[in-house]
C-alpha cells in the first residue's frame, strides 16, 4: 500500500488552513506553502506564503496575508514566485489582493494587478511550463486570464503594499 510510505515533514510547524503547496522544480528541497489565517489547537497561525529550503523540516514566512490562496514557482528559477490572494468568502466588498510576484524568493513582492487585471480574487495561478514567461490565472467565479511577464512589464509595476 503506497500510503504506508507517507511521513510528516512539517515537524513542529503548525500547518493550518493550507490552500496550496509547491515544490521548486529547479531546487526540489525548496517547498512553498500558501495558507489562510487559522488556529491549530490553541496556536494561531498567520496566513501567507511560507518557504522551506530543507524539504519542510523548517519554515519561514515570506509574505503575510490573511487569505493567501494560490502559489506558483517558476519552472527554471526557484526564486521567482507568484502568489494569488483571495478574500474572506462573506465580505460584502472584496478586499483580496489579486496577484503578487517576487523575483527574489519572497524578500520583496510586486503587484501584478493593472488596468487589464482588475479582479481581486486569485484562486489559481500557474506558470506555463513550456513558455515560462506566460502566466495563467483563475479567479473565484470571474474568469480565466493569461499574461506575458516580460521584464518591461515587470519593471513598471508598483511594489506590493
Amino acid at each position: 500500500n503506497a500510503c504506508r510510505s507517507w511521513r510528516l515533514v512539517s515537524g513542529d510547524f503548525p500547518v493550518g488552513d493550507l490552500k496550496n503547496l509547491a515544490v521548486a522544480p529547479a531546487r526540489p528541497q525548496r517547498v512553498y506553502l500558501a495558507m489562510r489565517d487559522s488556529k491549530v489547537g490553541e496556536t494561531v497561525v498567520s496566513g501567507g506564503i511560507y518557504a522551506s529550503d530543507d524539504g519542510g523540516a523548517t519554515w519561514r514566512q515570506i509574505l503575510r496575508n490573511h487569505f493567501a490562496q494560490a502559489l506558483a514557482v517558476h519552472p527554471e528559477n526557484p526564486d521567482f514566485l507568484l502568489a494569488g490572494l483571495n478574500d474572506h468568502p462573506y465580505h460584502d466588498q472584496c478586499t483580496g489582493g489579486g496577484v503578487l510576484g517576487s523575483r527574489d524568493g519572497g524578500a520583496t513582492w510586486r503587484s501584478l494587478n493593472d488596468d487589464s487585471l482588475t479582479v481581486r480574487q486569485a484562486t489559481v495561478v500557474r506558470f506555463d511550463p513550456h513558455r515560462p514567461a506566460r502566466v495563467f490565472l483563475g479567479t473565484g467565479g470571474n474568469a480565466a486570464f493569461v499574461a506575458e511577464l516580460t521584464d518591461e512589464i515587470w519593471n513598471r509595476l508598483p511594489s506590493a503594499p
